[in-house]
């Protein structure tokens, strides 16, 4: 099921880059309020076009920062497809639709990367001095991915301290002070 929800989001990012180079690849902008606007950027680089001047001889063979950059997404994505279907039955939702979004995120950009030779970027959030790179779907997904999976873990923890605790005390002592530890 979450291979599923990662792969309704691909096409939704897909779509949606699709969408940004018909309407803007040419110029302009679409103004959206509070600090948002759409437009179009062909980003070479990883986030916020960081790695986008990497060139490095393999064999004799160019290896510019684009490429290396979709080999990458392509193994974190294969990582965590293997992960999910080797440990996915011992997960609790929350760190599935972590990974889900994590992949479709990866996933998504490494299309663009090697499909296109660089990634789609298109939402643009700027507030007076503050001007933030541009970015697109797949982003957002890895960035609300990874911080569901922190705070998973920091749930799971939270969890297994208490059932350590609880398994420390010794049986005369437990519900004493009120609580069900059950």
């Amino acid at each position: 099921m979450y291979l599923l929800l990662a792969a309704l989001l691909i096409a939704a990012d897909q779509l949606s880059k699709w969408w940004a180079t018909s309407s803007f690849a040419g110029g302009g902008a679409l103004e959206l309020g509070w600090g948002f606007r759409l437009t179009y950027i062909r980003n070479t680089g990883a986030a916020f076009g960081l790695l986008r001047d990497i060139n490095l001889q393999v064999a004799g063979v160019n290896v510019d920062g684009t490429l290396l950059l979709g080999l990458l997404s392509a193994a974190v994505s294969l990582v965590i497809v293997w992960y999910l279907v080797r440990r996915g039955a011992t997960l609790s939702p929350l760190p599935h639709v972590a990974l889900a979004l994590i992949l479709a995120g990866a996933l998504g950009n490494m299309i663009d990367r090697l499909l296109l030779g660089f990634v789609i970027d298109f939402i643009h959030f700027r507030s007076g001095s503050f001007d933030f790179p541009v970015f697109n779907l797949a982003d957002s997904f890895v960035v609300i991915g990874g911080i569901l999976l922190f705070l998973g873990s920091l749930l799971e923890s939270r969890r297994e301290a208490e059932e350590r605790r609880a398994l420390a005390e010794p049986e005369f002592f437990r519900g004493l002070d009120g609580r069900d530890r059950s």
